[in-house]
């Protein structure tokens, strides 16, 4: 009973993200190359899927690997700690300098994606070892 209690708090804390991994959920596991299981977290591997996202308790990637599914891990214990201002303040964080740096506004399109917050931060939290 316990769990079922301190779950449901998490889904409160965490609603606009698990409604919307949900969602991506339903549209992206039906064709995945492979669904598992990874701590509380499942993730989708599909090649359809534009690159990573993190909407707890889904991580989205278009491949299998490794380094990226811990960086994704590392969004979802952000996605604890902002309960619902996750997606404001690290998702839009996120986009935006993904964004940016694509079109090399403000840094160069060669910089490194992850030397930046919140990007760091869930390299470290998911204890990702760069280069």
């Amino acid at each position: 009973m316990k769990e079922g209690i301190l779950f449901s708090l998490h889904v409160l804390w965490q609603l606009p993200q698990a409604v919307a991994g949900a969602a991506l959920y339903l549209w992206y596991a039906p064709g995945a190359g492979r669904v598992r299981r990874v701590g509380s977290v499942r993730a989708v591997f599909n090649r359809r899927f534009p690159g990573g996202v993190s909407l707890w308790p889904f991580v989205f990637l278009d491949r299998e690997d490794p380094q990226e599914l811990a960086h994704e891990i590392g969004h979802t214990v952000q996605s604890l700690r902002w309960g619902w201002l996750y997606l404001p303040v690290v998702g839009l964080t996120s986009v935006f300098h993904l964004l940016c740096r694509r079109r090399g506004l403000f840094w160069s399109r060669h910089s490194d994606y992850y030397s930046v917050w919140p990007e760091n931060e869930a390299d470290r939290l998911g204890r990702v070892r760069r280069g």
